[in-house]
């Protein structure tokens, strides 16, 4: 089943706009995830309940990655996107230390010197051969936004 999902941490407002929109504009059914809101947010899409067609429920606050993990873990999710959960991705942002890959400790050790201004400048070339490629580059790190790694595997 496809359903549009909205997710609100304290912006009612904007929550609002999308929710109404979505409800308007789309022909697919519509949750709304609370994620802990401290402004009134749950009682104000109780009451919008009355009048237009959503599912509503909460959710513990978390980090955006983890939210999304636990939507399609919990809610009826798309098979191919359970079977990567469960074998281990996440939609969780990621740092991957990509100097020496093979041996996390010197990895991390290599990774130190970008916190000291002179030597954030200095390529490594020396460390290609150990680096993993990721589209035709060898970074010595590499940041997987929000469901980014999702997409890689």
């Amino acid at each position: 089943m496809t359903l549009a999902v909205i997710i609100n941490v304290e912006t009612k407002y904007v929550s609002s706009l999308a929710l109404l929109s979505a409800v308007r504009h789309i022909n697919l059914p519509v949750l709304l995830i609370d994620c802990e809101s401290q402004d009134g947010s749950f009682n104000w899409f109780c009451s919008l309940q009355r009048k237009h067609p959503f599912r509503l429920i909460t959710a513990p606050r978390r980090p955006h990655g983890a939210v999304l993990d636990w939507i399609f873990q919990t809610v009826e999710a798309d098979s191919i996107i359970r079977e990567t959960l469960a074998a281990g991705a996440s939609f969780m942002h990621r740092l991957v230390l990509n100097d020496f890959p093979q041996i996390p400790a010197i990895g991390r050790l290599l990774w130190h010197r970008f916190r000291i201004p002179g030597l954030r400048q200095i390529r490594l070339r020396s460390l290609d051969s150990f680096r993993c490629e990721y589209e035709g580059h060898k970074p010595s790190y590499v940041f997987f936004d929000t469901g980014a790694q999702i997409i890689k595997c």
